[in-house]
């Protein structure tokens, strides 16, 4: 290893939850249901054959519980276990007693892992310390735990990142192996005060004194420095600096008490190429354009020059979904949508309604959630074809309190409710 000074399971499983298939009548229920909702909410139809949504099962749940779904299982933090179940049936594979706070579960497919990030409970007030644990995922055995936070964007097929807050402003960064924990290298780094990365896979860190360093992820070498102009904090005139990567850009946020801008760097060099006007609002990736948002419209801005493209007549209050060439602007109090072609703002379909969600089955199509009109009390789901528009009417499941917390993978759907998940399968 290098080091780069820069500056137990349970005594038996839970109970199993029982895979719940709707009875006969109650699928012929809401197949009308989904007729229904095809005439007079969407009027697009499901092709025969297949249902367009089936529910599985579904089991307990509270608020507090951490949910997370894989291609084949999901993952449950429920009080003081993780119990990992069969996506399809709800049959339980193995139950592991957590010894620490859980913060976060993250399965990594690809070493074949669920990696925990835990609170590591100190008494030290100066310290922000998280512990990483990797679980064997077929069997819930641990087979590693290391100190440090996991940078979820920095999860490779056989690496990641851990990020350990120390004492007197300093962090420690270190790319672990997968497999068995091991660093390959470690950067000490005083005054780190952000770390993102870009395409290429490289760390980009920005330290209290407004520098930013680029480092391979490899081997944690640096290959240069910058400094970044106005690129020192000072809490105590309410300036404050972040940083994101977006489209092969280095956008760095500019906070100030009474106004934020945005100036915009290439990438290979660092090079400030663009600056926005304070008053203007921040600047933001959104696929092949940078946006903001002005007097409640948004404004899209070519990445060049920093000419405005077009804005939006309509009020808009957020974005729900960022594709290469298009975007699906929210309107009003965020339920109605408009998608729109990022470089032009050309319309390809307005009166979207409802909580967009990744379809995961194609990258070219995402699903709508939202509470049925005729049978109320359902939730109903359609996938919209990005490039057109267009809607697919799948069919209706129980009402989902609140759609932003499902979670997708490819031909399922995982809803909290009040006081239970419920498990969907979603025609691929």
């Amino acid at each position: 290893m290098a080091t780069i000074e820069l500056g137990d399971l349970t005594d038996a499983p839970p109970a199993p939850i029982t895979g719940r298939p709707l009875p006969r009548l109650h699928l012929r229920q809401l197949a009308v249901a989904a007729v229904t909702l095809a005439l007079l909410v969407c009027g697009a139809s499901a092709p025969a054959g297949e249902p367009g949504v089936r529910r599985l099962w579904s089991g307990a749940y509270q608020p507090e519980n951490i949910l997370a779904v894989t291609g084949d299982a999901l993952y449950v933090q429920n009080d003081s276990q993780l119990v990992a179940y069969d996506l399809d049936d709800g049959d339980v594979r193995w139950a592991w007693r957590m010894d620490l706070d859980m913060l976060g579960i993250r399965p990594v497919l690809a070493g074949g892992l669920v990696l925990v990030q835990a609170d590591n409970d100190t008494d030290d007030a100066t310290e922000v310390s998280h512990t990483t644990i990797a679980l064997d995922a077929a069997t819930g055995a641990e087979i590693w735990r290391r100190s440090g936070g996991l940078r979820y964007d920095m999860i490779k097929e056989d690496s990641a990142l851990l990020v350990e807050y120390q004492a007197e402003d300093r962090m420690v960064m270190s790319r672990i192996g997968l497999a068995d924990g091991k660093p390959y290298w470690t950067l000490l780094v005083p005054g780190m005060r952000e770390i993102v990365t870009d395409p290429a896979g490289r760390l980009l860190v920005r330290t209290s004194t407004g520098d930013v360093s680029v480092l391979r992820y490899s081997d944690g070498k640096r290959e240069f420095s910058r400094r970044i102009m106005d690129g020192v904090e000072d809490p105590a005139l309410g300036r404050y600096i972040s940083m994101s990567v977006d489209g092969g850009r280095l956008l760095v946020y500019h906070s100030r008490a009474d106004d934020t801008y945005t100036t915009v760097h290439d990438l290979t060099t660092l090079d400030e190429v663009m600056r926005g006007e304070p008053g203007n609002g921040p600047l933001s990736g959104c696929g092949a354009v940078l946006c903001r948002f002005e007097d409640g419209r948004f404004v899209a801005v070519d990445p060049m020059t920093g000419k405005e493209l077009w804005r939006e007549p309509s009020s808009v209050v957020g974005l729900s979904m960022v594709a290469d060439d298009k975007l699906m602007l929210d309107l009003s109090d965020g339920r109605m949508h408009v998608l729109v072609e990022s470089r032009t703002g050309r319309q390809l379909k307005a009166g979207l309604g409802g909580t967009a969600l990744l379809d995961q089955v194609t990258e070219d199509s995402l699903l709508l959630l939202r509470p049925s009109q005729l049978p109320a009390g359902l939730t109903a789901i359609t996938r919209i074809d990005m490039a057109t528009g267009a809607g697919d009417l799948l069919g209706a499941i129980p009402l989902v309190p609140d759609p932003q917390t499902c979670q997708t993978v490819p031909g399922y759907l995982v809803c909290p409710g009040a006081d239970r998940f419920f498990v969907t399968a979603v025609r691929r």
